[in-house]
């Protein structure tokens, strides 16, 4: 009975080719594994990227100068206090970097004691202070009462504490801190909104732009989210270009 064998020179061949299959397979294995990864990456950063720019609208639209209540509980301006950007970003898009992007202050108005209004006894203004700081690639969007919480070391003197007798500082109540990562780019767009149907209501349109990059993906995998903010009764030389806001790890 003859008896058949496979040769050495089959057994290579087909050593061989066997390799060529297995390297195929994990070729296409490791090729799925990283486009679910970014893909997977993408749809959470881009979900993450939404919810933190609805967090950033809602708060800066509350961005105000100083105001008081007269007898008749109209609105008096007390002081201005601007909108601060670095000037890098300032209508540009830049790279992130350890400093603060955007400053400004929100308010509540200086109430004096009037019964008529319901007001029994006088009511001080209080401060919080608005802040976008981006620091190891995470931006972070800060509302405070206490400019010891801010990222920047020396953030811009004019969002406060203004020397104003009749505003409190240092209120803790309703801060937050919401944040980002793997930011690679931002811009801050300042425009007029001349859509504004108020006479005598100046408002202002800032837009901001964020440029997430997945980490290890040599630049090919990105996100890019934008969202308009509009600032009422803000002439546009009240949204001010700042210098450099150096940030230090909290």
């Amino acid at each position: 009975m003859n008896k058949k064998a496979f040769t050495l020179v089959e057994l290579m061949i087909a050593t061989v080719l066997l390799g060529l299959l297995l390297t195929a397979a994990f070729t296409i294995f490791g090729g799925s594994n990283k486009g679910f990864k970014a893909g997977t990456w993408r749809m959470t950063t881009q979900k993450d990227a939404q919810r933190f720019l609805l967090r950033f609208k809602e708060n800066v639209e509350r961005a105000t100068h100083l105001y008081s209540l007269d007898m008749n509980g109209e609105r008096i301006l007390e002081s201005k206090i601007p909108i601060t950007v670095a000037s890098a970003y300032y209508n540009a898009l830049a790279s992130s970097t350890n400093t603060g992007i955007l400053f400004g202050s929100r308010v509540t108005p200086i109430c004096n004691q009037n019964l008529e209004l319901g007001i029994k006894s006088d009511i001080n203004g209080i401060w919080k202070g608005l802040s976008l700081e981006c620091f190891d690639k995470t931006l972070s969007f800060v509302y405070t009462g206490d400019r010891n919480t801010l990222l920047s070391t020396t953030p811009p003197a004019s969002i406060g504490p203004t020397n104003n007798t009749r505003v409190t500082y240092g209120n803790r109540d309703g801060d937050f801190i919401t944040s980002i990562k793997d930011v690679d780019s931002i811009g801050v767009f300042v425009r007029k909104a001349t859509d504004s149907v108020e006479i005598g209501r100046p408002e202002v349109l800032i837009t901001l732009k964020l440029v997430m990059l997945m980490p290890d993906s040599n630049g090919k995998t990105t996100v890019s989210e934008q969202i308009t903010a509009r600032i009422h009764d803000r002439e546009l030389d009240e949204v001010t270009k700042g210098s450099s806001y150096p940030s230090a790890k909290r």
